[in-house]
């Protein structure tokens, strides 16, 4: 098992620089006419408000109607519950080597 484990390792740590390599490499944003989108078209946003002063939204604290609804979808839901499998799983795996560990130590013997 350990064995395997070490070797899937060796193949990750290996194979991730060039692909990470080769997703830099790949190429920059296209231009608006290769999309087919018209230069003059305005870029809309859907998270910034249309009916409220975008100055007065801005600050540490998120003020009344400032939002939009398109804040919480389900996306942010999605990468919250992956973001705490992620964290359990770090969790669980410092409980397991704790234990294992403390298993593997003997017990204090005493002098007195």
């Amino acid at each position: 098992m350990a064995r395997a484990l070490r070797l899937l390792l060796t193949v990750i740590l290996l194979a991730a620089p060039p692909a990470i390599g080769l997703a830099a490499c790949g190429s920059g944003p296209a231009s608006p006419d290769a999309q087919g989108i018209d230069a003059n078209t305005p870029n809309t946003n859907d998270l910034i408000p249309e009916d409220q002063n975008l100055s007065d939204c801005i600050g540490t604290l998120q003020r009344p109607d400032c939002g939009s609804s398109r804040k919480a979808d389900v996306n942010m839901y999605i990468a919250f519950g992956v973001l705490m499998l992620g964290m359990s799983f770090i969790g669980w795996r410092i409980v397991v080597g704790v234990r294992r560990r403390d298993r593997n130590v003997p017990p204090p013997t005493s002098t007195f």
